[in-house]
């Protein structure tokens, strides 16, 4: 900055009851905006930064305390003429809020050019803050086109696919190694007549050696396989047991045991319908051939039923183990 000059100061109005510090203050507000207009002059970005980089709030803080300072510095001077000790700083105070003012409509200024190039203009908008909220509510569309979407209209997620196991597909007809081993157990009379009954899951009541048994649910049967007689004679009773008829049964290892088959009349409290099961138990055989083949829960199982010589005979085959 150059030397201050007498064609500098002439613009003040020297007051005759001014001290030492008045005449202070006043030369050195004359500097400060030579400075200020300099630096404007030589490098404005430069300045503007400087500016941005110390917030508003601080500077006012520091003006505020300056101004503290140089008040009891004059009062100091000047016990005697209260009257003329706030004119000179009042006068400086004033002129670094125009400053200040003159700042935020630059920045704003330049803020609106900026929004313009990118937005669209808004020329219309004469109010700072409907102005403001304008430039929010564009930002904010232009974000969330920007992310393929509206705001207003959010998209319910695409539900991903969850795959569905392939099931077990029955085979054909029943396994020729079962045909030929019936045919060997009933020594050639066997009818070849074959019904594929159930087709299920092994459950842990399947599995349970202290339940023993083999559950056919009728909802879940493929196909009928008892004659008229048979269905009728499994309706009866033994006492206070119900009748069970013997049935040779081939397991998945081949071998031939007798089971016993029942029929379960389940009624429903919440409805007058009931629900009927056919059981394979007896003794222990289910339970022998659980353990034989070792049977588990998950097992997919095919119970057949053949006729030799007119009666009724099972194969049960598994699907998913080493008899496929």
């Amino acid at each position: 900055m150059r030397d201050l000059t007498e064609k500098d100061v002439e613009g003040i109005e020297w007051k005759p009851d001014w001290k030492k510090i008045d005449y202070l203050a006043a030369v050195a507000g004359v500097a400060r905006d030579m400075l200020e207009e300099e630096e404007k002059k030589g490098n404005e970005k430069q300045y503007n930064s400087e500016k941005e980089k110390k917030p508003l709030k601080k500077r006012r803080t520091e003006i505020q305390e300056s101004d503290q300072e140089c008040r009891l510095l004059s009062k100091k001077k000047n016990k005697n003429n209260p009257e003329n000790d706030e004119k000179p700083m009042r006068n400086f105070s004033l002129k670094i809020k125009d400053q200040e003012n003159q700042e935020s409509k630059i920045t704003k200024k330049r803020n609106r050019k900026s929004n313009q190039e990118e937005f669209g203009s808004d020329d219309d908008c004469d109010d700072e803050e409907e102005y403001q909220s304008r430039m929010i509510q564009k930002k904010r569309t232009a974000s969330s086109e920007k992310e393929g979407r509206k705001i207003t209209n959010h998209q319910a997620p695409i539900p991903i696919p969850i795959p569905i196991p392939n099931p077990i597909p029955p085979p054909q007809g029943l396994p020729i190694r079962f045909k030929e081993r019936i045919i060997e157990e009933s020594r050639g009379e066997f009818d070849n007549e074959e019904v594929l009954v159930i087709q299920k899951t092994l459950s842990q009541s399947d599995v349970n050696s202290n339940m023993g048994r083999f559950t056919i649910p009728s909802r879940h049967m493929s196909n009928k396989f008892l004659n008229e007689d048979e269905d009728v004679e499994l309706d009866g009773y033994v006492g206070r047991y119900k009748y069970h008829i013997p049935v040779s049964l081939i397991d998945p290892s081949l071998e031939c045991v007798v089971v016993h088959l029942r029929k379960w009349t389940m009624e429903k409290k919440e409805s007058d319908k009931s629900s009927i099961s056919y059981v394979l138990n007896g003794e222990s055989s289910w339970n022998k051939v659980m353990e034989k083949n070792r049977l588990e829960i998950g097992d997919t199982m095919q119970l057949w039923a053949v006729r030799v010589g007119g009666k009724l005979w099972f194969a049960l085959v598994r699907l998913n183990g080493h008899d496929q």
